[in-house]
């Protein structure tokens, strides 16, 4: 097992409801691209909480561990993308860039998710010509993925 996290996550019986069932993240969030402008926006562009919330049916721990197993994993799977676009390998961008689209894809994270799927796109098609380009865009992504899972995880621990 490589410590990821089977798709699609789909709480069969929370064990644990929120204590506060919520469906946003905290009022004032981190910009997380750093651009001016609404951070509600910001942030729903990011991850939408209503589905990431439904998906995990309000399971605190399931989040939790999700975030955890992200954290843990992410590094890596970024990583391999890395290798893959530096070494102009098509076959490896495709297979690295459609696990990290899983991976995000548990989040209900959109603009991940597209990042990656471009990414494998091009891997497929072996046509790597703007894969620097769309690594550094799946790279800032993620991170500001990562801030928002973090922050939420916090809003609904048990």
């Amino acid at each position: 097992m490589d410590g990821s996290v089977p798709r699609p996550v789909r709480a069969g019986k929370p064990l644990k409801k929120m204590e506060k069932p919520t469906n946003h993240l905290p009022e004032q969030p981190a910009e997380p691209s750093g651009e001016p402008g609404n951070s509600e926006t910001a942030a729903a562009e990011v991850l939408d909480r209503a589905d990431l919330l439904e998906r995990v049916e309000g399971d605190a721990d399931l989040l939790s561990e999700m975030v955890t197993l992200f954290r843990q994993g992410r590094p890596a799977q970024l990583a391999a993308v890395r290798r893959a676009v530096a070494a102009g390998d098509a076959r490896a961008l495709e297979n690295a860039a459609h696990a990290l689209k899983g991976m995000v894809s548990n989040f209900a994270a959109r603009r991940a998710t597209e990042a990656a799927l471009q990414l494998e796109r091009m891997g497929r098609e072996g046509n790597l010509l703007r894969a620097a380009e769309g690594f550094t865009l799946l790279e800032k992504e993620i991170e500001r993925l990562e801030s928002l899972l973090i922050e939420l995880s916090r809003r609904v621990q048990p």
